[in-house]
């Protein structure tokens, strides 16, 4: 395959044809017409030369060889996304991420003490998975 004869944007019609295995719901997804759905769908197969999805009573039934691309299409769309995304600046204020740090049992105490640790622990609202600190808070009257 030629890819610079492939329209990439294909790909995202081939995406939202297979998680909705359906041309119209596709089409709304993407907010285009049912018939340019319809279109990309003819332009796919025939690229592919695969039937992609084939018409049954109850929807579109994906070919063996449309399962075979769909995890690969979608994660390459969605490193494409991630890759072109303006990056992200990390604000220590809002983060919401829970850190883990390793360190040793002093080190550990002399912060929790110091009420740093605290005031990370409930930051970060951490409790929810730290488990192995519950003697050390109920010690500490927390």
């Amino acid at each position: 395959m030629d890819l610079k004869r492939f329209d990439l944007n294909l790909l995202i019609a081939f995406d939202a044809l297979m998680k909705e295995r359906n041309v119209t719901r596709a089409a709304q997804r993407l907010f285009i017409t049912q018939s340019a759905m319809s279109h990309n769908l003819r332009k796919l197969r025939d690229m592919m030369g695969d039937p992609l999805l084939v018409p049954t009573s109850g929807g579109m039934r994906p070919t063996q060889r449309s399962l075979e691309l769909e995890g690969p299409i979608r994660e390459s769309l969605m490193s494409i996304q991630w890759n072109l995304s303006p990056p992200q600046e990390f604000d220590p204020q809002s983060s919401e991420h829970c850190f883990v740090i390793g360190s040793t049992d002093y080190v550990e105490y002399v912060i929790l003490v110091s009420g740093k640790g605290r005031q990370i622990y409930y930051k970060f609202d951490c409790k929810k998975s730290s488990r192995s600190y519950s003697w050390l808070f109920n010690a500490l009257n927390w």
